[in-house]
C-alpha cells in the first residue's frame, strides 16, 4: 500500500558541526564547512528539519535524520515524486 501523497525531495545545506578528541590547536582561519544532504522532506518543527532516504506506507521511513533549524543556510526543492514503497503483485 503507498500512501497518496507526493514527496518533496530536497537538497539541504548545513553548516557542520565537528570535534575533535584529545589535545588540538586552536587555528581562527580555519573555515566552516556547508554539508549537503538529500532526501526526502517529512516536516519542520521548532527545532528540527525531520527527512529520510525511504518511505512507506503512510507513517514510516528508513534512516530517518534531523537538523538543526539553526545549522541549516538553505533548502533546495529538487522534485515531487510518488516515492513511496509498495508491495510486489503478482
Amino acid at each position: 500500500m503507498t500512501c497518496k501523497k507526493r514527496h518533496r525531495i530536497v537538497a539541504i545545506h548545513w553548516l557542520d558541526a565537528e570535534s575533535t578528541g584529545g589535545w588540538s590547536e586552536d587555528d581562527p582561519s580555519e573555515k566552516p564547512w556547508i554539508m549537503v544532504s538529500v532526501g526526502i522532506y517529512i516536516r519542520k518543527d521548532k527545532h528540527f528539519l525531520h527527512y529520510a532516504d525511504t518511505h512507506i506506507g503512510d507513517k514510516e521511513y528508513g534512516n530517518k535524520s534531523k537538523i538543526p533549524l539553526g545549522m541549516i543556510q538553505k533548502i533546495v526543492d529538487l522534485a515531487r515524486l510518488e516515492c513511496c514503497g509498495y508491495a510486489l503483485e503478482d
